[in-house]
């Protein structure tokens, strides 16, 4: 829902006392967002956050009514790594050699082959 009194479309992603908040690492209270969180709509599950740029705002309020608060910009990005490219098998002497290019960006952190035999199931090679 969006919050009241703001000069933005804003949505509460949560409320409470701290005691209610994630986690508590000494005097550091924690909120996990769940940005791959999906909704239900007509045409299927749908990104409840989509990628994009994002303002968070945390307000606080005293015992008097009192109110602050403080806003922070980040960057959502939940998309996968694009397909590796120029994926190919040559043949060797007695071996397949198996090779494609690296992937672009710095968010791919690992590959797995996998092979299948006619109609049975893939199996992870490396």
């Amino acid at each position: 829902m969006p919050l009241e009194g703001t000069d933005a479309a804003w949505y509460v992603l949560a409320t409470g006392d701290w005691g209610e908040l994630d986690g508590i690492d000494g005097d550091i209270r924690t909120f996990t967002w769940d940005t791959l969180a999906v909704v239900a709509t007509e045409n299927g599950p749908a990104a409840k956050f989509p990628d994009g740029l994002y303002a968070l705002m945390l307000t606080l309020t005293d015992s008097t009514g009192n109110k602050t608060s403080a806003e922070i910009r980040v960057s959502v990005a939940n998309d996968p790594p694009s397909a590796p490219e120029g994926f190919r098998v040559d043949s060797g002497e007695w071996k397949m050699i198996v090779s494609w290019k690296p992937a672009s960006g710095n968010d791919a952190v690992n590959y797995m082959l996998y092979r299948k035999i006619n109609d049975g199931d893939y199996e992870l090679l490396a």
